[in-house]
């Protein structure tokens, strides 16, 4: 099924090897290698898969990179939805200051990347921003990942951080707050000003 054949350039020179695999019932695929052993041990693999019946076309994936799939759900995803202006400039952000991320390909995405992506985040900005950062993110992602032959979405098992809500004030700041509402009461404590800008940050699984 596979046939692995020598690449030469202009100059007569070796420059990596070419495999070719045809097999009835499944897209012809061509991939080339710098090296013999990295051919042959990609032509097993996809062998394998498909004597199995699990083979997967990732070559669209391969092909496509993350900064593309952004910029089709900026072109033709976002605009359909009410909150579509903000999705934009928060995407065109992403794509300016994560270029080294952007420009893997969707094949080669993996969950860590994007944990590494959230931690540099959260150095930056707050919790609740780099939650709504991560769903937004997947959400691009999944709509490219079926089209693609992408079995799983790497961003959902990213932790996500989630930050307490009002409810979650200790009562000694819920009781000084209504205190300073009257003209006799101490004023709260300088913690609870600064529970909004420095809320505690608690690790969830994936909700988007």
């Amino acid at each position: 099924m596979a046939t692995i054949s020598e690449r030469y350039n202009r100059e007569g020179q070796l420059i990596g090897w070419q495999v070719k695999i045809r097999k009835r019932g499944y897209p012809a695929m061509v991939k080339t290698f710098e090296r013999k052993n990295d051919a042959q041990a990609w032509a097993t693999i996809k062998e394998s898969e498909m004597v199995r019946a699990v083979f997967v076309d990732r070559s669209k994936a391969e092909r496509t990179t993350f900064r593309d799939a952004v910029e089709a759900y900026i072109t033709n995803t976002a605009p359909t939805h009410k909150g579509g202006r903000d999705e934009i400039l928060r995407l065109q952000k992403f794509l300016r200051d994560e270029v080294r991320l952007a420009a893997h390909a969707l094949a080669t995405l993996t969950t860590r990347l994007f944990e590494e992506y959230r931690d540099r985040r959260l150095n930056e900005v707050a919790a609740s921003t780099v939650k709504r950062e991560l769903g937004l993110l997947h959400a691009v992602i999944e709509t490219v990942r079926k089209s693609h032959g992408m079995i799983e979405n790497p961003v959902s098992d990213v932790r996500r951080p989630s930050v307490r809500d009002a409810r979650d004030m200790p009562s000694a700041c819920a009781s000084a707050s209504a205190s300073k509402r009257s003209s006799a009461g101490p004023r709260p404590p300088a913690a609870c000003a600064r529970r909004a800008t420095k809320a505690p940050i608690v690790w969830t699984g994936y909700s988007p």
